[in-house]
């Protein structure tokens, strides 16, 4: 790729860079996208190729399991045998009193935020400025209020600290002026300073990732 002239302003030159980069990376990644479909479907050829190995093993236990199972069946009945003599029926034993039923089991439920168009019962569980609050009762009224228990609550903001003292520092030197920009077919960037200094950048991360 012929390099760029230094006859343009810079961000003509840095513009023209960009699209020279640009096209060099499109062109990079539809390889890479190819490369990546051909390994695909042979990672899909290969799973198909297992999934029905694993079918066809699988048929083949079925039909063992359901062979032995035949002959199971199959096999003669054995002879019924004697009955033996009724034993003597024993004394019942005295009954207890029963117990008292139980009662039902109950947790806390998360509700959200309190809203006035809601109904809530006991152990429900709101979110209102910032604190939660669980339910003393069914319909326990609006909320904050007496049919409400506070769980937590969010902490007081704290004092601000003391502003650090103002400072200033020097004035730096003057930057050195671009005096040409050049780009490699590899999306490398190279921007050389009047001093003579230079100045590289691989664009092809960068630009790679706008195209995908």
């Amino acid at each position: 790729m012929p390099p760029l002239t230094t006859s343009s302003t810079t961000p003509q030159l840095f513009t023209e860079a960009l699209r020279r980069a640009l096209a060099i990376v499109v062109a990079r990644s539809q390889a890479d996208l190819e490369l990546v479909r051909e390994r695909a479907d042979a990672i899909v050829a290969a799973a198909n190729a297992r999934v029905a190995e694993a079918e066809a093993r699988i048929a083949r236990m079925e039909q063992s399991v359901a062979d032995r199972l035949a002959a199971v069946r199959d096999g003669i009945d054995g002879k019924d045998g004697e009955r033996g003599e009724p034993g003597t029926p024993g004394d019942p034993g005295p009954e207890g009193p029963r117990g008292a039923d139980g009662s039902n089991g109950r947790s806390f439920a998360i509700r959200g935020t309190w809203s006035e168009a809601e109904s809530y019962h006991e152990l429900d569980v709101v979110a209102l400025n910032g604190a939660s609050f669980g339910a003393r009762r069914d319909d326990p009224g609006p909320c904050p209020g007496e049919g409400w228990q506070l769980i937590a609550a969010q902490g007081k903001r704290g004092n601000p600290g003391e502003r650090g003292a103002p400072g200033k520092g020097d004035r730096g030197l003057p930057g050195v002026a671009p005096a040409g920009l050049t780009i490699d077919d590899e999306g490398l960037l190279t921007l050389t300073n009047a001093d003579g200094s230079k100045l590289t950048c691989d664009l092809y991360p960068l630009l790679s990732g706008l195209v995908r």
